[in-house]
């Protein structure tokens, strides 16, 4: 069963390259989402400019901060140049009682 916070963390995920705001040079976004086991595990990409990291305000540590309130993990590779990845796994069960 997927929770309420699995499906809002995993939309905000999508959203986020899509967005003018964040990625104005994006021309195109590849979303990946595969369900293994008790996690939903999605695949983010895009062919922007790059050079993402969530410490410099750029939103990107409040979507962090989401995924991992319900136990997932999101790992970001975004190189300059060379667009943006981010690695997502949210578990389809919701929290679990260590994270």
């Amino acid at each position: 069963m997927i929770t309420q916070e699995t499906l809002r963390a995993s939309s905000t995920t999508r959203s986020k390259p899509l967005s003018p705001s964040r990625s104005t040079s994006a021309h195109v976004v590849h979303l990946e989402a595969v369900i293994h086991g008790e996690c939903l595990e999605l695949v983010v990409r895009d062919d922007g400019t790059g050079g993402a990291e969530p410490g410099r305000g750029s939103g990107l540590i409040g979507l962090v901060d989401r995924i991992e309130a319900i136990g997932g993990k999101l790992d970001i590779t975004s190189r300059p140049g060379e667009g943006t990845t981010m690695d997502v796994r949210l578990p389809l069960s919701g929290p679990t009682a260590e994270g």
